[in-house]
């Protein structure tokens, strides 16, 4: 039975690719070299070129762990007609390469999305703490030190003070003390959580 031979869409880079090679049967590109050469990003070079791979237009090695490209047996000598019907993808693919739909494994789309990091947290607003000298630790101190958290600490001058701040900026808190401990040896602080909602930096020397 005869197979309708594929070839990428136009302006993709999956036929990018496969016209250099036409001119240039005998060399190799890399990923990088893919990425400097047609402007593509980094992490979609494999998977837009495996439909190239697996219809034999492309060959792709793995060497350690990169990968690299070159002409593969199927590959045409001639330039293809940019709508010629014998040279269509199917629907579904050309969709995919034209970015008509996500490029993305079916078994991706069950996992959660990553937690947000903390350099996505809203800046914390320094001049809106208030200062406590009559609040205790609710148990033993926790030595912390420095960051863009700096202000708040520079805020607490005496020892017995304290400051509430919203629970999310907890783990921020608790990292930068340390750094700041490093370079304020004379102070101690302690982060602890209170309530569900709010945690507490205490100064406790």
């Amino acid at each position: 039975m005869d197979q309708t031979p594929f070839y990428p869409p136009s302006g993709t880079l999956g036929a990018q690719v496969c016209a250099y090679f036409r001119s240039n049967a005998e060399e190799s590109l890399s990923v990088a070299d893919i990425v400097c050469k047609f402007d593509a990003e980094r992490g979609q070079v494999v998977p837009l070129l495996a439909g190239c791979v697996t219809q034999a237009l492309l060959i792709r090695v793995k060497v350690g762990v990169a990968y690299s490209f070159s002409a593969g047996p199927a590959l045409p000598t001639e330039p293809v007609p940019a709508h010629s019907p014998a040279y269509e993808w199917p629907a579904v693919t050309r969709a995919m390469l034209t970015g008509a739909t996500p490029l993305v494994s079916p078994q991706f789309h069950t996992q959660k999305p990553r937690p947000k990091l903390r350099g996505h947290l809203p800046a914390l607003d320094v001049d809106k703490l208030k200062i406590d000298t009559d609040v205790k630790p609710l148990s033993r101190m926790s030595v912390v030190g420095s960051t863009r958290y700096d202000p708040v600490f520079d805020r607490l001058t005496a020892v017995g003070q304290s400051t509430e701040v919203p629970i999310m900026y907890y783990g921020s808190i608790n990292k930068a003390a340390t750094k700041y401990r490093k370079h304020h040896p004379a102070v101690q602080l302690s982060i602890r959580k209170m309530t569900a909602t709010a945690c507490r930096v205490f100064r406790i020397a």
